[in-house]
């Protein structure tokens, strides 16, 4: 692992404090056994889950992580309506018992509303249940509503997932509204809060992408519980919390640069630290970050990594401001301009090959196409899919969808470039067993090579 503090601007200009950026980065471990999982499925089963074949595209995609999993790892599902149901806790994946769980996740069935409170009770009683052992332990909770049973108001929930978060602070949530209907403000707010994710889906295959980059990023964990100690007057930018002067970044993953944006006292003496807990040794480290000189042309690299960081928040501001219209505010008078001025600076040639200037290049085209929609119609609809790219460039993580549902051409479901090369490779292998036919039969049998892990 590589840290380090870089000073962006001359230290000796005015004012109280310097921009700085945190750099980590993790080495690829794709060749190394990867960490056991409890694998953790949460699915909502309320009646609207029975159109538009929302339930038997889940089931299809929660049979496709099966193959990846094996003896060593651990899987749980619980399903959700009027109530809450822990259908199965803390199972050995042995073929015998994978082969139950397919048989209990074709059975299910829709049933009654949606009761999220229901379902964060249920997550909390499994891994409470959970026996010893090294596991990486990542929930996925799929909903396609509104919480109307159970805890309704978002404090009420938010209050939940708290405590849930804070006793079992290393279990990642992946938060998922399947379709257009359901509170998607509500979930990426929840997602924050518990430094986990937020996508949105559309379709069978969009599911089986979802899964696979779900499944895929528990693989390629190698730091959980990240923290950053910062010296005191550190203030941070982007998606980050900084609480008691500590950074909560969650989890980072090999073969993988975070950078983290942060302004610092000029008088400060003091250094960073870094704190984490290590995959799959389950070691805790304590390491110091170390700072490097200003120098105006060093680090050539590492400056377009901070631009487009930079670039990732100016889009996540814009897509808020477009929300904004469909909430029924006014149109700002220079939206438009700043979008194309956006444009502008992305299509430089300096970010020519960076896979994350290219991301921001298509986000752009997101951007004036949800501009023209939020200008001409306000409805929930394009304010959820607008709230999922907002939340996919903010944090770098989980899928997106396009934003022009009407071009049939464009992929349904497009997976963030900033994952490890066995995240990618899962996803991939997901998506092919989905489509199924001889490359499915291939690809299903490379996942099960996933699934040889020495036991814990």
């Amino acid at each position: 692992m590589e840290t380090n503090l870089i000073t962006l601007s001359d230290p000796t200009t005015s004012g109280t404090h310097i921009p700085c950026a945190l750099q980590i980065k993790i080495p690829d471990n794709a060749g190394t056994d990867r960490t056991p999982v409890h694998f953790v499925l949460v699915i909502d089963i309320s009646d609207s889950m029975s159109f538009g074949d929302k339930l038997s595209n889940v089931k299809h995609s929660a049979n496709l992580i099966l193959p990846f999993l094996g003896p060593s790892d651990r899987v749980s599902l619980i399903t959700f309506g009027d109530g809450s149901t822990i259908e199965s806790s803390n199972v050995v994946c042995s073929a015998l018992e994978k082969s139950v769980m397919r048989a209990k996740i074709d059975n299910l069935t829709t049933d009654g509303c949606t009761n999220l409170s229901a379902a964060l009770i249920s997550i909390k009683q499994v891994l409470a249940a959970s026996v010893g052992g090294t596991y990486k332990t990542g929930t996925l909770i799929l909903t396609d509503g509104h919480a109307n049973r159970g805890a309704r108001e978002p404090d009420e929930l938010l209050k939940l997932l708290d405590e849930l978060h804070e006793t079992y602070p290393s279990n990642t949530i992946q938060f998922v509204g399947y379709g257009t209907d359901h509170n998607s403000g509500l979930l990426k707010t929840m997602a924050e809060h518990s430094h986990g994710t937020y996508s949105m889906i559309e379709s069978k295959d969009s599911a089986a992408t979802l899964v696979g980059d779900t499944l895929g990023s528990l693989f390629s964990c190698a730091l959980q519980l990240v923290k950053i100690v910062c010296p005191p007057g550190t203030r941070v930018h982007g998606q980050y919390t900084l609480v008691s002067n500590r950074i909560e970044v969650g989890d980072l993953y090999s073969g993988t640069e975070t950078i983290i944006l942060v302004d610092i006292l000029k008088d400060s003496d003091q250094g960073f630290v870094l704190e984490g807990t290590t995959l799959p040794k389950m070691e805790t480290i304590r390491t110091q970050i170390e700072r490097l000189e200003w120098d105006a042309d060093a680090y050539g690299p590492l400056r377009i990594s901070v631009e487009l960081t930079k670039l990732r928040y100016e889009c996540s501001s814009l897509f808020e401001a477009i929300r904004d219209i469909c909430d029924g505010r006014p149109v700002p008078i220079n939206l438009k301009t700043k979008i194309n001025s956006f444009k502008v600076i992305v299509n430089a040639s300096r970010f020519d090959g960076n896979v994350i200037g290219d991301m921001l290049r298509e986000e752009a085209k997101s951007l004036s196409a949800a501009l023209a929609q939020a200008s001409h119609r306000h409805d929930a609809g394009l304010a959820s899919r607008i709230t999922q790219h907002q939340a996919y460039v903010t944090s770098g993580r989980g899928v997106t969808m396009n934003m022009d549902p009407t071009n049939h051409m464009a992929p349904g479901a497009s997976p963030t470039p900033m994952a490890s090369s066995r995240q990618r490779r899962v996803r991939s292998l997901v998506a092919t067993m989905s489509i199924g036919g001889d490359e499915g039969v291939m690809a299903q049998e490379e996942a099960q090579m996933y699934s040889q892990v020495p036991q814990v």
